[in-house]
């Protein structure tokens, strides 16, 4: 009776993330059918884990010693929310519905992290693998029709604004956003299943899965952005190195720091190559909005008081505030001391995956890792952490069942025969 429901519980958070990370597929399911929303569906989804945590909580009971760290520095990080949010309130006069909603905005997984530990282990990787693999393909047909056919073809706008299509439209040019609400939040998702298409390739040999690897380039391709071009590829270099690895080094411990850093570079020669090589793909326009950006909502942060500072202004991205910087928009919104606490937390995040993943080698979880290690690189460019914490959901609750380089047995197996 427990397993089954364990079993429905980590069911329910799957299909909640599933719902984040493919978040225009409800949405635009509804809007199908009735042509607007009365309700915000991803919201009453993502609501849906707060109670599927808690009854993990009470059902499992016992919290494995490897996430005793992570759960430490997870509370730490809540009881500063907690303080934080008084200072916001008393100090800065923030309305609590404002602070709510701020605060879920950014850290409603993070919050949650805790309980969800006592969930790991709980769904099959066969099934949840699977499930990526088959809503991939609706996902890059529609794409393609998007991009070849240069139609949005979906809507993107709900006239309730429960759903919008964000930067759709890219000089002139259709951008692939396929059943998401934007072309990068579709390149996480097909980062994720190229990743898992190429740890297929190379512990199974099968030229079926280089071809899915192509056919991820390419609708990868198709979204026109550039910071999606960045995730794919640094998600692929990852899954080579760390499918190969064989044991945990300082190298693969600071992966997200070198492609932060790469990043750093990217982003101080692109305005150098955008004069050299004149394109609507290599503009500089969009790179010099953000460091105008970022210098403006810097100075805001630490041109006042040193305790704004410190504890931060309470403010977030929003449609006329885009900070596109994971980085400075946790330290403009909770300040200094909660941005510490907040990278020591991802962090963790980080190492916790990719010592398990080394440990306990399996296709999803090398995949998840692999595009867990970008988050700094993304990161620079896009207030996007939160698509990193939902990966890491997914690898917690991944049991594994897939065997790794069948095709190598196979192959011993005959060599055996023939010397016999």
């Amino acid at each position: 009776m427990k397993q089954k429901i364990l079993s429905l519980l980590s069911n329910l958070l799957f299909i909640s993330c599933l719902s984040y990370f493919i978040n225009g597929l409800f949405p635009q399911f509804f809007l199908a059918l009735k042509g607007s929303l009365s309700f915000d569906v991803n919201m009453i989804l993502k609501m849906l884990i707060v109670p599927v945590a808690a009854f993990g909580f009470v059902l499992m009971g016992k919290l494995k010693k490897k996430y005793i760290n992570t759960t430490i520095l997870s509370l730490l990080f809540m009881f500063y929310l907690v303080l934080n949010s008084l200072f916001f309130y008393y100090a800065l006069q923030k309305n609590i519905v404002d602070l709510f909603s701020d605060y879920n905005a950014y850290y409603f997984f993070l919050i949650l992290l805790p309980l969800i530990l006592f969930l790991n282990e709980s769904l099959s990787e066969k099934l949840i693998v699977r499930w990526f693999l088959v809503l991939f393909i609706p996902c890059v047909v529609i794409g393609f029709i998007q991009f070849f056919g240069q139609t949005p073809f979906l809507p993107t706008y709900e006239p309730n604004e429960y759903f919008q299509v964000y930067s759709w439209d890219y000089y002139g040019k259709v951008r692939a956003f396929s059943l998401f609400d934007s072309g990068i939040s579709f390149g996480h998702f097909i980062a994720i299943v190229s990743s898992i298409a190429l740890a297929f390739f190379l512990y199974r040999r099968k030229s079926k899965w280089l071809f899915l690897v192509c056919l991820c380039l390419l609708a990868g391709y198709i979204t026109l952005t550039r910071n999606a071009y960045l995730e794919i590829l640094v998600t692929l270099i990852s899954t080579f190195i760390i499918a190969k690895a064989k044991k945990n080094t300082w190298l693969l411990k600071v992966l997200p720091f070198v492609y932060g850093l790469i990043g750093v570079i990217i982003s101080l020669v692109a305005p150098v190559i955008s004069r050299v090589y004149r394109s609507d793909l290599f503009g500089s326009d969009s790179i010099f909005m953000r460091f105008d950006t970022w210098e403006r909502v810097f100075k805001q942060w630490t041109g006042g008081s040193g305790v704004n500072t410190l504890f931060g202004l309470g403010v977030t991205q929003g449609v006329n505030n885009m900070i596109d910087n994971s980085f400075l928009a946790v330290a403009f919104h909770i300040g200094l001391i909660g941005f510490v606490l907040w990278f020591f937390l991802m962090n963790n995040m980080w190492l916790m995956i990719l010592n398990k993943c080394l440990n306990d080698k399996s296709v999803l979880n090398v995949a998840l890792t692999s595009f867990f290690a970008t988050w700094m690189l993304t990161g620079l460019f896009n207030t996007n952490f939160m698509v990193y914490i939902i990966a890491f959901y997914v690898f917690l609750i991944s049991k594994k069942n897939i065997k790794l380089e069948k095709s190598e047995k196979k192959r011993i197996f005959k060599m055996k025969r023939i010397v016999w």
